[in-house]
C-alpha cells in the first residue's frame, strides 16, 4: 500500500526578497512537493508510513521494483508536464511564465553532479 498523495498540486511561496510565486506539479513532482511539505511540517517518511511497510533496498529489487517502476512510468505518461511556475499579481492571481531558469547548487549532468549548471525550462516544456 503507498502513502496517499495528491496527483496535482498547486504551493504558493515566497522568494528570499519577499515576492510570491506559484508551483503548480503533477505525478512524480506533485508527490515530491508534498513529501518536502511534510518534512517542513516535521515529518519523517517512517513517522507516516504505514506499519511494516519499509524495506531493505534489496527487498525492493526482488518484489517491488517491476511494479514501482510500471507505476512511475504510466505517472510519467499521464502526467508530461511535471512542474510549471508562475509569476503572482498583487491579488495573488498567478501569471503563466513562458520560461524558468532553475540552478541548483548541484546538477546530475548524466555522468557526474557539477556545480553552477543552468537548466531552462520554456512554455514548451
Amino acid at each position: 500500500t503507498a502513502l496517499p498523495r495528491a496527483a496535482a498540486v498547486r504551493c504558493t511561496a515566497f522568494r528570499p526578497d519577499g515576492t510570491k510565486f506559484v508551483v503548480r506539479a503533477e505525478g512524480h513532482a506533485a508527490g515530491t512537493l508534498q513529501h518536502e511539505l511534510d518534512h517542513l511540517d516535521g515529518k519523517l517518511f517512517p513517522d507516516i508510513a504505514f506499519a511494516g511497510r519499509l524495506m531493505t533496498s534489496e527487498s525492493f529489487e526482488l518484489h517491488e521494483k517491476e511494479r514501482f517502476f510500471a507505476y512511475a512510468n504510466e505517472l510519467r505518461d499521464r502526467y508530461p508536464t511535471a512542474v510549471a511556475f508562475e509569476e503572482v499579481d498583487d491579488a495573488g492571481n498567478g501569471l503563466a511564465v513562458d520560461e524558468v531558469v532553475l540552478q541548483a547548487e548541484l546538477t546530475w549532468t548524466g555522468s557526474r553532479f557539477e556545480r553552477g549548471v543552468e537548466v531552462v525550462v520554456g512554455s514548451d516544456g
